[in-house]
């Protein structure tokens, strides 16, 4: 079963034969250029490096950028995303034109007829994706006998049995890899899969495919995965844990972007090139990065029994082995999946995190330090950019300014940062529960989800999770969220940030409120944080993407600082703070280590006084 996505055609791939091959990497194409990379890398074709006439001081997927005029050879090829003005101005026919998102040849110009396997939300999608592009469909299939001769879209519904050998089948639906066998055992050959619906993105979206489909791993926003965990591990030597298909094809991917994997080792004795796990214990460990492959996939998400074995082998999570699938600086911590911590229901908050090795007392708070220390004992309050949980494989900057601060005295820090709270949630946290944690300290850092709010402004403590709750609960009564305000969100925000100063005051501690830093306030981009505007503005919703949120974010900062707000003491404005540096973001507001280790520096040096 082949992606319905075709960008490097066979056209281009018989172009670059034996030809020394080169990305033309801009700007204004960021994206395209990544996306024509990966798709080589899956190709298997070699890319010798990036050209551009922008800059050259850094690395992309561990390939160098070059000059134009100092790589054009008889022998070199040059493959341009959108490349219309490229050739109007080079005029060369080294200078390869590959467009994105192009339909495979075979859909674009069908034998027979073409169908949608999954007459469900994402077959109707696909449908009308691939109307837009003038694709003529004849017809959706379904295994639900009740969907039988009815209609979708205007298109028949109709049973497998009636479609022809010769006919083009794309598979729409979240049960593609059962359909795929089905299909297969039926002996259908033009069969095709629309990835790009099924996991609500666009390509290139996956590294991974196995001839075995059940088996496929799917790599969500890969530009950014496969590139993090590259840039990470580069400097170390390399192993595979896991003596499957995903190894073998890391470590073709791996030789693509010049890197040699040291080895691959699984649970059974040495056999040809595959060692014995064991021997990792006779390796310096502090050399190694050892990626583990042996995964199971539940329900769409990736699980990695076989972690704990190497955790008792010595080996540290993060330090010393990944997982091919929990990628490096992953916004959404796929922990809060599984069974390590949970979101649960709070009827004053709406959810909350429940943390099973905290104590009852402090179970809705990641504690590091010793909860017994009645000086110094500090919280932080504030959304997923300081939710200590959200940072898979890297450091929050919590974590950070804790090893920084510990070096100077003991101190107890209290992570109560939740993904998705506002400062209205962290001011009812704050009220609830400071006579029990009795901070000494308060930092509120947060920002970005006032300025993009997601609940209904005018009710500033309306919380749509307790409002289902008490619908669900208590239905024969009438629901009430609260009074009506004119205030915007910048005075919202600011009205929080007194109110948890005011808070924190009457009860003897110090409070600081800190503006965070956005993507929107940089200079300018580096590295695939280029990627980021792009790829919101082609994929996201309409007022989500970057252009609407930057507005969103410039208006807010720009009515805080007017405010005057932060002539008070404790307030800060960090949101230039990162403006100047290079590769720090990894989305809108979430950063990557680099990025935390500055917040957590600039953080230390306002509050390093109020530590004994």
């Amino acid at each position: 079963m082949k992606d319905i996505w075709d960008i490097l055609d066979t056209v281009v791939l018989a172009q670059v034969q034996n030809k020394d091959v080169y990305i033309y990497i801009y700007q204004e194409h960021f994206y395209e250029s990544i996306c024509v990379f990966l798709d080589a890398l899956k190709s298997e074709v070699y890319i010798n490096g990036f050209v551009s006439n922008e800059r050259y001081d850094y690395r992309i997927f561990n390939k160098n950028i070059y000059k134009v005029e100092d790589v054009l050879s008889d022998n070199s090829i040059i493959l341009c995303p959108n490349c219309e003005k490229i050739q109007n101005q080079y005029r060369d026919d080294r200078y390869v034109p590959v467009r994105i998102n192009v339909l495979a040849r075979e859909i674009r110009q069908p034998k027979g007829k073409i169908f949608i396997y999954g007459a469900g939300k994402n077959g109707r999608n696909t449908c009308i994706y691939l109307q837009n592009y003038g694709i003529e469909i004849n017809g959706f299939i379904d295994s639900n006998k009740d969907k039988i001769d009815t209609i979708l879209e205007n298109k028949p519904i109709i049973s497998l049995k009636n479609v022809s050998k010769s006919d083009t089948i794309i598979v729409s639906s979240m049960y593609y890899k059962e359909i795929a066998k089905l299909l297969e055992n039926e002996d259908y050959r033009n069969v095709f899969v629309d990835y790009g619906t099924i996991c609500q993105c666009k390509p290139p979206y996956y590294i991974f495919e196995t001839q075995d489909m059940s088996k496929s791993a799917i790599v969500w926003d890969v530009y950014w995965h496969f590139y993090i965990l590259m840039r990470d591990v580069i400097n170390k030597k390399i192993v595979l844990y896991g003596d499957n298909e995903y190894s073998y094809q890391l470590k073709k991917l791996f030789k693509m972007i010049d890197k040699e994997v040291e080895f691959i080792c699984d649970d059974e004795a040495d056999s040809g090139e595959t060692k014995s796990v064991y021997d990792l214990l006779y390796e310096d460990v502090s050399e190694l990065m050892v990626l583990n492959t042996k995964c199971i996939w539940e329900n769409m998400v990736c699980k990695f029994p076989n972690s704990k074995f190497l955790e008792e082998l010595g080996l540290r999570y993060i330090s010393d082995f990944r997982e091919i699938n929990r990628m490096p600086d992953n916004a959404i911590r796929e922990s809060y999946l599984d069974s390590k911590y949970g979101y649960q229901v709070d009827p004053l908050l709406g959810f909350t995190i429940i943390y099973p090795n905290s104590s009852k007392e402090y179970n809705q708070y990641h504690v590091l330090g010793n909860t017994d220390l009645k000086r110094n004992r500090i919280l932080i309050l504030g959304g997923s950019t300081s939710d200590m949980g959200m940072y898979e494989n890297t450091k929050s900057w919590p974590e950070i300014l804790y090893e920084k601060l510990l070096a100077k005295d003991e101190v107890v820090l209290f992570g109560g940062a939740v993904g998705g709270y506002n400062s209205r949630q962290e001011c009812l946290k704050l009220l609830r529960d400071i006579a029990i944690i009795k901070p000494n300290l308060v930092i509120s850092y947060s920002g970005v989800n006032d300025a993009y709010p997601m609940n209904v402004e005018s009710h500033p403590f309306y919380n749509s999770s307790v409002l289902a709750a008490c619908k669900n609960a208590i239905k024969q009564y009438d629901t009430c969220i609260g009074s009506r305000t004119v205030e915007t969100s910048a005075q919202l925000w600011i009205r929080m940030e007194q109110t948890m100063h005011a808070i924190t005051t009457c009860f003897g501690g110090k409070f600081i409120g800190i503006l965070q830093p956005t993507i929107h306030n940089k200079n300018e981009l580096y590295g695939l944080e280029r990627v980021i505007k792009v790829y919101q503005d082609g994929h996201g919703h309409e007022p989500f993407s970057y252009i609407n949120n930057k507005k969103r974010n410039d208006s807010f900062k720009e009515s805080v600082q007017i405010s005057h707000c932060f002539e008070e003491s404790y307030m800060h404005d960090f949101s230039d703070v990162l403006k100047e540096q290079e590769e720090v973001f990894k989305d809108v507001c979430h950063l990557l280590q680099a990025g935390n280790e500055v917040v957590a520096q600039r953080i230390y040096d306002v509050i390093e006084t109020y530590i004994n």
